[in-house]
């Protein structure tokens, strides 16, 4: 018999850029999981600068969601969860010259 439980391990990161919004990971963030057995997988949300931490956490609830009933199942258990955030910054090398008059 199936078992009706399905648990995950939630991660939610932060990292810098436009609007994260809800979508598989890309360029500004999104969702990822890992199967880690049968019926346990492990859900990675990666925000920026403009997700709020509860948005980013809602949209790993959502997609653990939608893997639960892709799966079969009727509902899920968070087994650990981990909300860590990260800033970095990136300078592009430039160079830049101004010229004037003064009178």
């Amino acid at each position: 018999m199936k078992s009706r439980m399905f648990l995950l391990v939630l991660t939610i990161g932060e990292m810098l850029g436009s609007a994260t919004t809800y979508q598989p990971m890309g360029f500004t963030g999104g969702y990822e999981e890992t199967r880690l057995d049968e019926n346990m997988f492990s859900v990675f949300f990666a925000g920026n600068g403009f997700t709020g931490r509860q948005r980013a956490q809602d949209f790993a609830f959502l997609r653990a969601a939608e893997l639960t009933l892709n799966h079969g199942y009727e509902y899920f258990v968070i087994v650990q969860s981990d909300t860590s955030i990260a800033t970095s910054t990136y300078t592009t090398p430039g160079y830049s010259q101004t010229t004037g008059n003064i009178q």
